[in-house]
């Protein structure tokens, strides 16, 4: 028993910690996602406060690697905040 209430404060730690790097990273990116993208689509938009802009973007996830989506969001990123 003491196993496994170890396990699950570990497991609830490691979901505390998920949550708030993904908070971080969407305060960051200032990425809201659309979840109605169609498979194998990321999609959303990636917005600037200051410059009160918004920037569209969909990429195909099965014609580019991880890497190379990643990028693509990091650009896009970088763009909105000239």
């Amino acid at each position: 028993m003491e196993k496994c209430s170890e396990t699950q404060l570990s497991s609830q730690m490691a979901d505390s910690r998920t949550a708030y790097a993904l908070s971080l990273y969407t305060k960051i990116s200032n990425i809201t996602w659309d979840y109605n993208a169609k498979s194998g689509t990321i999609a959303g938009t990636i917005g600037n406060d200051d410059l009160k802009t918004l920037k569209e973007f969909s990429i195909d996830t099965r014609k580019n690697t991880s890497y190379e989506t990643a990028n693509q969001l990091w650009s896009m990123i970088g763009e909105t905040t000239l």
